[in-house]
């Protein structure tokens, strides 16, 4: 379910990244089912046989980030009792009287915040995953993502698939495109959790014989080729800086990019610094 959320201005809504599988892709539970349970404020019950998984994988999350200490030989924080979650409120900057945040709260991160950390206790720790299970993806994406809008350099996720015998750690580097593809399916969501997919069509219109730009090259972008280092400039919310930057990385290989928020409302100042 979503989690209405009380933030300082406005009614909002949570979508948790455990759950962006099924906002974006409808995995386990229908989209449409899934948008009647939220708008209703209902939940829908776990069966008490899948609770004993999930209570299982909670209780032993920290058995699977200690071998990940173990095997990585690095230092790992915000675990178990530490954990942090992590919120962009009014993620799509609509600024109306109901709107909806994304959050993430991963089981651990690296100390060098280069590294989150995913554990799953699959089958209640008798068996690990033949495979990597890619029903976790939107789950480890959305988890970077989330982390990369709010300024952490985050570079992969870990799933560390643990049981008391054997354990299994897959590697997920950070993927651009399936995050935008991400991106664009939780915006649907979100829209339509606020009844407002059909007044986001109204502002979009149809234009013919337009020449595909050199990926990359987004016009509204170019502005970053034309920057030295040292050079800044102030963009208005997270979500448009996070857009900037992408393309500006494609527009400049090599360039390296600083944010830091500016203490006006949401306007953020980016920098080249490479």
């Amino acid at each position: 379910m979503v989690e209405p959320m009380k933030n300082n201005s406005a009614k909002s809504y949570n979508l948790r990244s455990s759950l962006f599988k099924v906002y974006a892709f409808g995995m386990d539970t229908k989209r449409d089912e899934q948008l009647k349970l939220d708008l209703a404020g209902e939940v829908k019950p776990i069966p008490q046989e899948v609770m004993c998984y999930l209570d299982y994988g909670t209780e032993h999350e920290t058995c699977g980030i200690g071998k990940w200490i173990l095997v990585n030989k690095m230092v790992a924080r915000d675990y178990g009792d530490n954990q942090q979650n992590y919120v962009i409120q009014d993620w799509l900057n609509l600024k109306e009287d109901t709107v909806v945040d994304i959050s993430t709260t991963p089981d651990g991160i690296s100390k060098d915040e280069s590294t989150l950390i995913e554990v799953k206790c699959s089958n209640m720790g008798n068996s690990v995953y033949r495979e990597f299970p890619k029903r976790y993806l939107p789950q480890i994406v959305g988890q970077m993502m989330i982390l990369n809008m709010l300024g952490k350099p985050i570079k992969q996720v870990d799933l560390v698939n643990w049981t008391p015998l054997k354990t299994k750690i897959w590697r997920f580097e950070r993927n651009r495109d399936y995050e935008n593809y991400l991106i664009d399916h939780l915006e649907e969501y979100s829209l339509a959790l606020l009844g407002m997919e059909n007044k986001m069509q109204e502002q979009y219109q149809i234009e013919k014989n337009i020449p595909i730009p050199i990926e990359g090259e987004s016009s509204k972008w170019r502005i970053a080729k034309d920057m030295s280092v040292g050079d800044s400039l102030v963009l208005p919310d997270r979500r448009i800086t996070y857009s900037f930057v992408l393309s500006a990385k494609k527009l400049v290989p090599g360039s390296k990019w600083t944010s830091r928020k500016t203490g006006n409302g949401n306007r953020i100042r980016v920098w080249r610094s490479k």
